[in-house]
């Protein structure tokens, strides 16, 4: 049974930020062992979610004026929500609230946080507002983006990429979906909200080129929002986040599947911090409101991989049509040679071009390559101008693991199936930067690599 309407819980709940200075503490740690592609012609291919877009088509909602003329969005299923900040709300329950008598406690163990608090859901400091508008930017990018792709094909277009009636429905739900997160996150933003901008979407030549990208678009937001999320001093806001990110996480997986690759060839997914965030999805964003809140993360040089994997490359055809799951050949391996170029800092980008990309950091020397929960370094070769080459090493996502588990087995029934926990380091999305050192960091503390990086990251898409 199809579900129609986007969600009915929201009800009149106007929020106040209040905004305090965020104090951070940096962690200790230890060390440890786009300037615009050569892109391929839309007739054959399209573009990677790292290159800056040149032969583009415009397509957005906002009240600003684009760069060129926008394609009307008029997607079956849902529209950008244009909620004022009079309006936005935040889902809230049917009953109404009765006074009780205080409780007795159920026991339960020591500690935890917010465990006796009564939760506001808004910010409750500047970290927590950048952040959050950030969140806000990416959902509106990504409802702009799915909406572009369904009036821009036509049911012979998917038809050709092996898509049915139902999966097209799929991606309309998804539409409502993201106006559904968007509409929660402007509601804990409230007043303070950013409006739908004006985007710039690569060619897409075929609907396998807009699922693609699609998913790559996707998977940034995941690892974006992942980043920061656990940061945050809005813990009660965090939660209403979470749950947006994990219905996220799963259209990633979705997007996969019709474009026929494996679902999810990771143990883990990687996280970014912000800045990395914002570098990615600023130069897609042509235009937006004046009156739209100004984003404060650093916008870093682009790094471009010349010979990033991506449709129509990946090993598929219209006879390996979309599925649950297919086992298809690796479009990367250890030891391949990547090609990378960048651009010096000081290069306008984002709306309107407001912004300049900027590097604190020295000469490159390494490649971070931030995967899964590890970050791995490689040297920089070849360097000559602003183009060098990278190799793509080889890695395990458990490299040592203890003796036990290496001889972990799973019963099945009446077998015992080997689990095989050495799976490469190196599958699905791969963040990539350049960076002037190789310190040791973590998930958790990313942060503290952003003062090295020198231009990036890119999405390296190694399966």
């Amino acid at each position: 049974m199809r579900v129609e309407g986007i969600l009915s819980l929201f009800a009149c709940l106007s929020l106040v930020t209040a905004a305090r200075p965020a104090t951070t503490s940096p962690a200790t740690s230890s060390p440890t062992t786009s300037s615009p592609a050569t892109s391929s012609p839309a007739t054959t291919s399209s573009p990677s979610v790292t290159e800056s877009p040149t032969s583009v088509t415009t397509s957005g909602t906002g009240t600003s004026s684009p760069t060129s003329a926008p394609a009307t969005n008029t997607s079956a299923t849902g529209v950008v929500p244009t909620t004022s900040a009079a309006t936005a709300t935040l889902p809230t329950g049917s009953l109404s609230p009765t006074v009780l008598p205080t409780p007795t406690l159920v026991p339960a163990p020591l500690g935890g946080v917010g465990l006796n608090e009564t939760p506001v859901f808004q910010p409750l400091s500047d970290y927590d507002v950048q952040s959050i508008q950030l969140d806000l930017h990416q959902s509106l990018l990504e409802l702009n983006l799915l909406q572009f792709g369904l009036t821009q094909f036509n049911t012979s277009d998917f038809t050709q990429a092996n898509l049915t009636e139902e999966d097209v429905f799929l991606l309309q739900y998804m539409v409502e979906q993201d106006a559904a997160h968007v509409q929660l996150v402007q509601g804990i933003l409230s007043p303070n909200i950013t409006q739908p901008c004006n985007y710039t979407f690569p060619v897409f030549a075929d609907v396998r080129g807009f699922l693609d990208f699609a998913q790559k678009i996707t998977r940034i937001g995941e690892s974006g929002t992942a980043g920061w999320i656990n940061h945050l001093d809005s813990q009660a806001s965090a939660s209403y986040i979470l749950s947006a990110l994990l219905v996220e996480a799963r259209q990633q997986m979705a997007l996969r599947q019709m474009e026929g690759l494996f679902p999810m060839p990771y143990y883990f997914v990687p996280s970014i911090t912000q800045s990395m965030h914002w570098s990615l999805i600023a130069p897609f964003i042509a235009t937006c409101p004046p009156e739209n809140p100004t984003v404060n993360w650093t916008v870093f040089p682009p790094l471009t991989i010349l010979n990033d994997p991506f449709w129509p490359d990946l090993p598929l055809d219209n006879t390996s049509g979309p599925s649950i799951s297919a086992n298809r050949s690796s479009v990367s391996f250890p030891g391949r040679e990547l090609n990378l170029s960048w651009v010096a800092p000081g290069q306008p980008i984002g709306s309107n071009s407001s912004f300049n990309t900027t590097s604190n950091a020295s000469t490159p020397q390494f490649v971070a390559w931030i995967s899964e929960v590890n970050i791995t370094y490689t040297s920089l070769n070849n360097v000559t101008g602003t183009n060098g080459t990278a190799i793509q090493p080889e890695a395990l996502v458990f490299s040592n693991l203890s003796a036990p588990l290496t001889n972990l087995s799973a019963p099945v029934g009446n077998l015992s199936l080997p689990l095989n926990l050495s799976a490469p380091l190196f599958n699905e999305t791969v963040f990539i930067a350049l960076t002037d050192a190789a310190i040791y960091v973590t998930p958790y503390n990313l942060s503290q690599l952003e003062p090295h990086i020198f231009a990036g990251p890119a999405i390296y898409q190694a399966g």
